[in-house]
């Protein structure tokens, strides 16, 4: 089950990937597509943030840096991601293989 899972996930890097080459073939210029694109198309956007044109409060520091850190994950590229999930849903695939072989070994 986690190979089929894993060969899904592969899927979904072609769209993507397509995109970015003809893309990049067109104008010359890499497109990144980053997770948080991915996100919001996907209808999981992040909800809107009111700034005013003040100067920030020194208590609100903290709370900006840790909108700063998830900004910075999700700019991502998403195909990473994507192709990291894989590789583990494959590992996790190999690994229960040679579990369940072990296992057969013993029960004859």
């Amino acid at each position: 089950m986690t190979a089929f899972s894993a060969a899904w996930t592969l899927l979904l890097v072609v769209p993507i990937l397509y995109w970015q080459i003809t893309s990049w073939s067109f104008n010359g210029e890499w497109n990144p597509f980053p997770i948080s694109k991915a996100l919001a198309l996907a209808g999981f956007g992040p909800p809107p943030t009111y700034v005013t044109a003040s100067i920030p409060d020194p208590l609100d520091v903290n709370l900006a840096e840790g909108q700063g850190l998830l900004a910075w994950l999700l700019d991502f590229p998403a195909i990473g991601l994507l192709l990291a999930v894989a590789s583990i849903l494959s590992a996790f695939s190999i690994s229960a293989g040679l579990i369940q072989k072990q296992f057969a070994a013993i029960e004859e």
